[in-house]
């Protein structure tokens, strides 16, 4: 499909960008100005572009800053998520007995050093999501991986579809006989506490959006990370245009108190690429 008047040329900025996943879909962002830098240096009108929809009556400038933030890392998860065979979701706790787990500085040493071995010698891909357990200080993560770079071992639990919580598979075959199913997991590996890891499925979108979710539930950086994921990822093909903003027939968006318009339009190839 062609967006564009002209490719980039190094007279002015852009104003269009499209994503190019590797199963055909294509993600395209058109604004009124040119605020796309291909070399990766943002402008300052990109910068002020950026700023997500909010009332600023009701919402305070932090608070902006940090939906802005959840908003930028739910897009790069889900490039992640589109772009790589991630096979299973992954549940990581800390054990309180091993490690303080309401100290991320106690945390992350033994974590990095753990995704980094596996990342080196058995080709590891992750991304996680730290999060706060219902005390407010406890911490576990969340996130995808490929499972093969990772020790499973069957947990004899099932995740059923429609329950909230694994149970036994005895307990599957005398109650739920029948319903689907996906086995749990535990990472053998992990010493510091207790794992799970569910084979995914559905769609590659559908679990961006289920990973990405998990963003939204606390607005504040745990340990200054709102994710984290490994350096091996592949990243979707990105082109920039000079379009024709009023000749784009999809729908526009303004962004408060910044004189741009938006238009977004998501193409996306006629039989959706499961994972």
């Amino acid at each position: 499909m062609n967006y564009a008047d002209s490719k980039f040329n190094t007279i002015s900025l852009p104003n269009a960008r499209v994503k190019i996943y590797p199963d055909g879909t294509q993600e395209l962002l058109v604004c009124s100005k040119g605020i796309f830098n291909p070399e990766g240096i943002e402008s300052s009108s990109r910068k002020a572009a950026t700023v997500p929809e909010c009332n600023e009556d009701t919402h305070t400038e932090q608070s902006a800053l940090n939906e802005r933030s959840i908003r930028r890392a739910q897009k790069a998860i889900k490039d992640y998520i589109l772009c790589n065979d991630f096979t299973h979701f992954v549940t990581i706790t800390i054990n309180p007995q091993q490690l303080d787990r309401a100290d991320w500085g106690a945390i992350i040493k033994p974590l990095n050093k753990w995704l980094d071995n596996r990342v080196q010698r058995k080709g590891l891909k992750y991304v996680l999501v730290p999060e706060l357990h219902s005390d407010g200080k406890s911490i576990h993560l969340h996130g995808v991986v490929n499972g093969d770079a990772l020790r499973l071992v069957d947990s004899g639990t099932v995740k059923v579809d429609g329950l909230k919580k694994p149970i036994k598979m005895s307990t599957y075959k005398r109650n739920h006989n029948g319903k689907p199913f996906h086995t749990v997991y535990n990472v053998s590996d992990w010493k510091y506490g207790f794992t799970t890891a569910i084979p995914l499925y559905g769609s590659r979108a559908a679990v961006a959006a289920y990973v990405g979710k998990y963003l939204e539930k606390d607005l504040q950086k745990i340990g200054g990370r709102i994710y984290l994921h490994s350096s091996n990822l592949e990243k979707p093909k990105v082109e920039y245009y000079h379009a024709a903003f009023d000749d784009i027939e999809v729908n526009a968006f303004n962004f408060n108190n910044v004189n741009i318009w938006w238009k977004y339009q998501l193409i996306e190839p006629k039989s959706d690429t499961t994972v």
